[in-house]
């Protein structure tokens, strides 16, 4: 695929200039070229994966993006570095990675009444 685009409307994310190649080779795919675009940051990847009987195996692929900028939930903006891994080890697949919020902010209006701030700050009582 070159210069692809898709979007999903909640959470609101956009990629765009979407480049794509995975080759297969028998029961192995493999993801050669990921890059583009995502909400404001850069989008990139590679990897493999094996099907045989029925189940993943041989799983290796890696997704990072940088500047990555989401409004989720309501209110909170946020601009990260995500880099997260989908790895066999075993029978099993294990994902691993790590999320950095390099910027944040919170934008609605404080509701003392209502949710989690209602429950932290409700009083005490004693049974």
């Amino acid at each position: 695929m070159t210069d692809g685009q898709f979007s999903v409307q909640d959470p609101r994310i956009g990629v765009e200039g979407l480049n794509v190649r995975i080759d297969l080779e028998g029961t192995r795919a493999r993801l050669s070229k990921l890059e583009g675009q995502i909400n404001g940051g850069t989008l990139g990847g590679r990897g493999s994966v094996a099907y045989n009987d029925g189940k993943l195996q041989d799983t290796d692929l890696s997704i990072q993006a940088d500047e990555l900028y989401l409004d989720f939930p309501a209110g909170l903006k946020t601009v990260s570095d995500i880099k997260l891994q989908l790895k066999s080890v075993g029978e099993r697949l294990a994902l691993r990675g790590s999320v950095l919020v390099k910027e944040g902010g919170f934008t609605d209006d404080l509701n003392f009444d209502k949710g989690i701030l209602a429950a932290a700050t409700a009083p005490r009582v004693s049974t």
